[in-house]
């Protein structure tokens, strides 16, 4: 099996019977973007993590231009049927631990808890003067009105375990380490899902979070990667990749810990 990032949150799993994508992304916003649609016209099938425009907005367009399936949560495949005219029968909807097999690929669904940000009115004026300072105010609003426009807040954040024609077990936690998670059930799930390689969003200064989540899978490789690059350039906090890769291999030292930059590819065997 070879493992693509393409940026953003974008995954490819390229195996024998073709590619599974988590959330494809490929439009400019914060004038990045590190794929095109056509990186995605294997798709057999494609994972929908959660609502938020960078995750959401270029599934139905890859849906359209080629055979794939769609999996996401019954609120997401709702949005995708009612706003982008996607066809019922491409669209299928799982809830929390239930499985599927399509193209060889073995698919539980999850839930699992993304960060609410709850911020200040000082802090919200803090980080406009740095956005300000830092050229990336309108930036900043245009991805926020993206995000107003297209995006569905109110959708349950779906985890996706796979495995692959190939034999090999992928865990997609996306975004799901942060100082709200909920540890209790995490180690659930780390009983429940045997994992071989864990996609881990190591996002702001949530570092010991990402340790302590990884180590509840115990998989053999880490893949770390920013779900939002630009965030680097906001002016928020965030940990160095390296303090990262040292986190988790202290509380996973048998595991190999990978970081991801846009353009990554390798191949597993299993």
């Amino acid at each position: 099996m070879k493992l693509k990032y393409f940026g953003w949150s974008s995954f490819g799993l390229e195996s024998k019977n073709g590619t599974l994508y988590f959330d494809p992304f490929y439009r400019k916003a914060f004038d990045f973007s590190w794929s095109t649609i056509e990186d995605y016209y294997d798709a057999k099938v494609v994972c929908v993590t959660h609502g938020h425009a960078d995750h959401l907005i270029d599934v139905p367009e890859v849906i359209k231009t080629t055979d794939a399936l769609c999996i996401a949560g019954s609120d997401i495949t709702k949005h995708y049927k009612n706003k982008y005219n996607v066809s019922e029968n491409r669209l299928i909807a799982l809830n929390d631990f239930e499985t599927i097999t399509i193209a060889g690929f073995k698919i539980t669904a999850f839930e699992w808890g993304h960060k609410e940000m709850k911020v200040s009115a000082l802090k919200i004026i803090n980080l406009i003067k740095t956005l300000i300072f830092n050229g990336v105010f309108f930036k900043m609003t245009k991805y926020m009105l993206m995000n107003n426009r297209e995006a569905l807040f109110s959708a349950i954040p779906m985890g996706f375990h796979v495995e692959t024609p190939d034999g090999i077990k992928v865990l997609n936690y996306c975004e799901g380490f942060n100082d709200d998670t909920d540890f209790k059930r995490l180690e659930e799930l780390g009983k429940k899902f045997d994992t071989d390689i864990l996609l881990a969003g190591a996002s702001f200064d949530w570092d010991d979070y990402v340790a302590r989540g990884a180590a509840a899978f115990s998989p053999k490789t880490v893949l770390l990667f920013t779900p939002h690059e630009p965030d680097r350039y906001w002016g928020l906090p965030y940990t160095p990749n390296e303090v990262f890769i040292d986190k988790v291999k202290r509380s996973l030292p048998n595991a190999d810990v990978i970081w991801a930059d846009p353009g990554f590819n390798k191949v597993f065997t299993n």
